[in-house]
């Protein structure tokens, strides 16, 4: 699994990893979609864009757009695909696909936030530590 919820006193840390930055995030986002809900049924797609001018800022510009876009929507989110990632000089700029339905709500993400906040990039890993406010 790409991800892993880690102990916390309140609220909800998720550990994701992936090859890439773009990897890391979508399993990060997976994470907050499954403890959201399950057995999401994919009914329909829709592409954000964000950007940043750290990592840290845009895992949390990025989680906190999908949690207010499945609000909007009043859908659930069953994952994401980065279709572009680039980083230069003025920062960092993402677009993904987000797939999106029905299912079986658990939980409400009120927000993600920057405490202990992290983005960890190694030489084949990175690693991100988000912590959600549910």
């Amino acid at each position: 699994m790409p991800y892993k919820y880690i102990e916390h006193t309140a609220d909800v840390m998720i550990e994701a990893t992936g090859k890439t930055f773009e990897q890391a995030l979508e399993a990060a986002a997976l994470g907050m979609f499954e403890l959201v809900a399950e057995d999401v049924k994919e009914e329909t797609w829709f592409e954000i864009e964000e950007k940043s001018d750290n990592l840290e800022d845009l895992v949390v510009f990025v989680l906190s757009r999908l949690n207010s876009e499945a609000e909007i929507r009043e859908m659930e989110l069953s994952h994401m695909k980065v279709e572009e990632f680039l980083r230069d000089e003025k920062g960092f700029f993402l677009k993904a696909k987000v797939f999106a339905g029905h299912g079986k709500m658990k939980n409400i993400v009120k927000a993600a936030t920057h405490h202990e906040l992290s983005v960890k990039e190694e030489k084949d890993k990175v690693t991100i530590r988000v912590l959600l406010d549910v």
